[in-house]
């Protein structure tokens, strides 16, 4: 048992208290076509992060030029910028702020992997672990196990 949680250990040691598919969130009014030679506008968290990585690498895959108009030293600094029009990013849905949209459909762009929230912790034992636990349990919600 790790970080006395009870839970599916996965390779990087940690475990896994959510799951979500990475999806393409723009402003409804942000418009952007690709083939007109204008370079997607991107916003994105400052390196290293995962869910930066995989939308460079998602984008480059498609043949879909961009550019990053954006860097936020947080999640709500990039959703801000999201929210003013200014680019598009890749948010988990969870944390996508309120009066943006997923827009990778309307946008032609590429599907986005999956990721994980980890949870990382030395071995617990007594009142640490049960309080560990409880932490998991409710950033998991209703039905998480």
């Amino acid at each position: 048992m790790r970080a006395g949680v009870d839970d599916a250990e996965e390779p990087e040691g940690g475990t896994v208290l959510a799951a979500e598919r990475l999806c393409w969130f723009a402003a409804p009014s942000f418009a952007w076509a690709d083939g007109t030679g204008r370079p997607l506008p991107l916003a994105t968290l400052a390196g290293p992060c995962n869910v930066r990585m995989s939308a460079e690498a998602a984008l480059d895959a498609a043949g879909l030029p961009w550019r990053e108009v954006f860097v936020g030293g947080g999640v709500a600094a990039v959703g801000a910028a999201v929210a003013a029009g200014l680019a598009v990013a890749a948010l988990a849905p969870s944390t996508a702020p309120a009066g943006v949209a997923e827009a990778g459909e309307r946008l032609g762009l590429p599907e986005l992997p999956l990721t994980r929230v980890m949870l990382h912790a030395r071995p617990l034992r007594g009142p640490a672990a049960d309080a560990l636990r409880a932490l998991a349990a409710a950033y998991r919600g209703p039905g998480g196990r």
